[in-house]
């Protein structure tokens, strides 16, 4: 099979003879257009433009990126294929306890993670919210975050979270890491009494992922992705109502104890090889399929 195309993309630039897999990873710019600048809006429409036009599959990780694409790209609808991701756990993430990794970054032994960039469809706005409710009811709800604290697309909207979180009254029940090793976000995880995720917008969160391998109970904004990805056990909030989270972040205070859960490690562990060697399947028919034309 030949491809023989001089793409105008930069990412395409050159000439290819050999069959085009590629990834979008989303359609997050039409969906939220108000999060974009116009200038990277256009952008990144061109850019999946030149992909419709030029490659021979498109890949894309969840049903909903799926159906995003057959209305992005009618002409194109066939190349699509479903391929989501699995996450991977680092050797060695279950041999330890993780309660130390509390005394590494000074933590309390009980809180919710949330390891998330702070981008604004990350949603950090709504959880700000949901804390000053239910510190109302529980003052000892706390979260612990991580991730980049800076989003190309507004610059200042960090700062404006600070200064949301102190007007809330919520400065001890939020706690900020930056950045972490990724080791460390495992052991974090293994510790939470729940991670959270409360984002607008996923093409497949690998938070989601990450917690599904691992084994950990989540609490998830209800977004269509999430329900694909169906976590075991996950407790679902509407993204817009910061009430609905605080109802849940206080269940789990009430219910849950720091620390592994054995049963759901347990029944992770033990579907992870099978759920890699599917994703590994169907990659490599992708791969067979395309060449074969």
């Amino acid at each position: 099979h030949r491809i023989d195309c001089a793409f105008s993309s930069t990412h395409f630039g050159r000439r290819f003879s050999i069959p085009l897999l590629t990834w979008i990873p989303d359609f997050q710019h039409l969906h939220l257009q108000e999060m974009f600048p116009l200038p990277e809006a256009q952008w990144r429409s061109r850019e999946y433009s030149e992909i419709a036009n030029h490659a021979d599959r498109v890949i894309l990780s969840s049903r909903s990126a799926v159906r995003d694409f057959e209305r992005f790209a009618p002409h194109a609808a066939r190349k699509a294929r479903r391929l989501p991701f699995v996450a991977q756990i680092p050797a060695g993430t279950y041999a330890q306890d993780p309660a130390w990794i509390c005394d590494r970054y000074y933590l309390p032994r009980r809180f919710v993670y949330l390891p998330n960039q702070f981008w604004k469809h990350k949603n950090h706005k709504t959880v700000v919210e949901a804390l000053a409710y239910a510190v109302k009811r529980r003052p000892d709800v706390g979260i612990v975050c991580t991730g980049s604290t800076y989003d190309h697309r507004d610059p200042l909207y960090f700062a404006r979270l600070l200064e949301s979180v102190s007007v809330s009254g919520v400065r001890d029940n939020l706690i900020l890491l930056g950045f972490v090793p990724h080791t460390h976000v495992f052991l974090l995880m293994r510790q939470s009494l729940a991670v959270l995720q409360p984002s607008l917008f996923e093409g497949w969160s690998t938070t989601v992922e990450e917690a599904k391998s691992l084994g950990k109970r989540m609490i998830l904004s209800d977004i269509a992705v999430h329900r694909e990805q169906d976590p075991p056990q996950a407790l679902f909030f509407d993204p817009y109502e910061p009430r609905a989270l605080a109802d849940h972040l206080v269940t789990v205070f009430d219910e849950t104890r720091p620390g592994p859960d054995q049963e759901l490690e347990g029944r992770a562990r033990k579907q992870l090889p099978g759920r890699t060697l599917e994703f590994g399947q169907t990659f490599m028919d992708i791969v067979e399929e395309v060449a074969a034309t």
